[in-house]
């Protein structure tokens, strides 16, 4: 049994962008931070557990919505485009009874509101619905708790008991109140920038942040803090940041170890909502676990996984999510029997985060990992299973463990086409600035792998189209820009030398070999050694008898040959005759005709040997060079320098020889 590591999500980044997120205006308080969206005048919500600004219903406004937000401790407060204040009670817009209209507006944590009227005069409407002037003349108006400032002509006043104090200030864009008793202010440059500045609790002068992120945001238009410790920066151009001031949550740790009659799950059951996974309940023989829970707000769904007999895990693939600054929203376990898909693994097509191979066929025993708190909600940080793996020794699990690169390349180079395909049909991509149906992998992926790189594996790509491969093609030429300029260096390399720096033999300074010199005393080494003596034979010197019969000699026996008979005397004569010629040609014709073929014969006969030994020669030449090149690429081979000599000695002789022979 052995442990398969947690798959932990990652943690979020300190400061958070929401691009498509553009806001006329923002508040925040104790119900949270609310927006008022810059295009339709909607009101949203930002909900923490998510990471996203939901809408709220609009039900009572009016087209144009609100131009400015405020939640309070039990309501939230608006000003709708007609600048009539307006308040919702969790399902529907209602307008004030009296129709009290203002510029400004803000909230304290007690539920009062402050409202700065249409001629500038400052109101307060408590719980009771009674609207009270406070007697003062205001632009702006900020509160927070106990606390109310208002900004009017350039000065900036806080009230103190029955009166007011003067904290005198610039020309102010914006006021808003932070939770911790501090007052922002977005101090107007220019009609297109602003500064921003805070007045610490019990400062008497205005300081920019000591925070680094927002001192340096530019051009501000409203800095908010929520009751959680995070502060918003809305710019003047509508886009907004978030920054995490406050520390991840601590997770909290389980570990339900594996019992020894309890060897395999049988079931496992996830609940999950739009952020993340919420509870996972595992169900062993005699024995069910279960972390995280089901409470809080959130819609929830639930899926369920019934394993088979003997089922054995084969993978875990996680994916990270938003709750709780990261933690897990998806979770797939690949099993002998099927696959099983919880969160965001049942329908997105991104890759997992984290992917954790169970080291072979391997039975669920056990469940470990942390959950984490995200506001009311509790979610599931970190998951790991006990795992049996048989009877496998963990020497050997352990070898497996760290060498698990080099046998997942060895696998995967190794794997059917089959399989690989099945692997791939459960991936899509979509082209860039393609707004198309997702691609299949499958298709468009040759399955048999041409190379396995650390974690990658690499397929060949089949284009749809030549316009296509084209297309690809030029956006990575060399003179293309779209991935970047390209980058040149100059880089020194070690070489065989320049004239006067050559290496003897090396370079073409060198001088040329001539066979006429012996250089190279290994072609002849010198005999120091007396020859070997033959070692003694132990043979026997024992010889066989010839007991064969001798012949007898040329002398002793032979027949004595015939004698020739004596020719006629008659026919001597005749013969004589005939062959006297006694009629022959005095010109000497015959024999000046055999002194002249002899003679072409003769020519021809020492031209035929001088072209064959002028060939012969050209071949031995040849096949010296031959065979000394052979000779050379062999002791080249082997790391020996004297048939490349040779060889160049007998080049150039060969050369010389040419030259002679012209």
């Amino acid at each position: 049994m052995r442990k398969l590591d947690a798959c932990t999500a990652p943690e979020a980044l300190q400061v958070q962008t929401f691009d498509g997120v553009d806001l006329a205006d923002i508040a925040g308080g104790p119900m949270g931070v609310y927006g008022v969206r810059k295009a339709d005048g909607s009101p949203v919500r930002f909900d923490p557990a998510s990471r996203q600004w939901n809408p709220i219903p609009t039900t009572g406004l009016p087209a144009g919505g609100l131009n400015r937000i405020a939640p309070g401790k039990d309501l939230v407060w608006g000003l709708r485009a007609d600048k009539t204040v307006v308040r919702f009670d969790g399902t529907a817009w209602k307008a004030d009874p009296q129709g009290f209209k203002g510029l400004s507006l803000a909230c304290g944590g007690d539920g009062t509101l402050y409202v700065v009227g249409g001629d500038n005069t400052l109101w307060q409407s408590p719980q009771a619905g009674i609207w009270q002037p406070l007697n003062v003349q205001a632009d702006d108006v900020a509160a927070t708790g106990s606390k109310l400032w208002y900004y009017r002509q350039g000065k900036t006043y806080e009230r103190s008991g029955t009166g007011w104090q003067d904290r005198t200030s610039g020309p102010v864009h914006r006021m808003h109140a932070a939770v911790d008793g501090s007052l922002w202010e977005m101090l107007l440059k220019t009609p297109d920038s602003t500064l921003g500045l805070v007045l610490e609790p019990g400062a008497a002068r205005w300081a920019p942040s000591a925070n680094a992120f927002l001192k340096s945001v530019d051009n501000p238009a409203a800095v908010v803090s929520a009751v959680s410790g995070d502060y918003w920066v809305l710019k003047l151009d509508g886009t907004l940041l978030r920054y995490l001031a406050t520390a991840r949550e601590t997770p909290v740790p389980f570990d339900f170890q594996p019992k020894a009659d309890s060897p395999y799950a049988s079931r496992i059951d996830v609940w999950y909502d739009e952020a993340g996974i919420r509870s996972i309940q595992v169900v062993f023989p005699g024995q069910t676990v279960r972390c995280g829970d089901t409470g809080g707000s959130g819609v929830l769904r639930q899926a369920s996984y019934t394993f088979g007999g003997a089922d054995k895990l084969i993978s875990v693939d996680a994916w990270s999510g938003t709750a709780a600054r990261g933690s897990l929203a998806g979770l797939r376990l690949t099993m002998t029997s099927g696959v099983a898909n919880f969160g965001i693994a049942e329908t997105t097509t991104a890759a997992p985060d984290l992917i954790e191979d169970a080291g072979g066929a391997s039975a669920i025993c056990g469940v470990f990992g942390s959950t984490i708190k995200s506001g009311s909600r509790t979610y599931v940080d970190s998951l790991g299973f006990h795992v049996r793996g048989g009877n496998v020794s963990q020497t050997v699990l352990d070898h497996l463990n760290d060498n698990r690169r080099h046998y997942s390349q060895a696998v995967w180079a190794n794997a059917d086409e089959l399989t690989l395909r099945r692997i791939l049909a459960n991936y899509s991509y979509t082209p860039a600035g393609s707004s198309g149906t997702p691609i299949l992998l499958g298709t468009v992926l040759d399955p048999k792998p041409i190379a396995a790189t650390g974690n990658y594996l690499g397929f060949r790509w089949n284009f749809s189209s030549e316009q296509e491969r084209e297309a690809w093609t030029n956006a990575r030429k060399a003179t293309a820009t779209a991935y970047g300029n390209p980058v040149t260096s100059t880089v020194a390399i070690a070489t065989k030398g320049v004239f006067a720096e050559a290496v003897l033999g090396r370079a073409n300074s060198a001088e040329k070999i001539d066979l006429t010199r012996f250089w190279n005393w290994k072609d002849s080494p010198i005999q120091i050694t007396p020859a070997d003596i033959a070692p003694v034979s132990t043979a026997s010197r024992a010889q066989n008898l010839d007991t064969k019969v001798a012949p007898l000699g040329a002398s002793e026996a032979r027949f004595t040959p015939l004698v020739a008979m004596p020719d006629p005397a008659g026919l001597q004569t005749a013969q004589a005759i005939a062959t006297a010629n006694l009629f022959r040609d005095m010109s000497g014709i015959n024999t000046v005709t055999q002194v002249l073929t002899k003679g072409i014969e003769a020519a021809g006969e020492r031209g035929q040997e001088a072209l064959k030994t002028a060939t012969e020669h050209l071949q031995k030449m040849q096949q010296i060079a031959a065979d000394a090149a052979a000779k050379a690429g062999a002791s080249a081979a082997t790391g020996g320098t004297s048939n490349l000599s040779a060889l160049g000695g007998m080049m150039n002789q060969n050369s010389k020889d040419g030259a002679d022979k012209k």
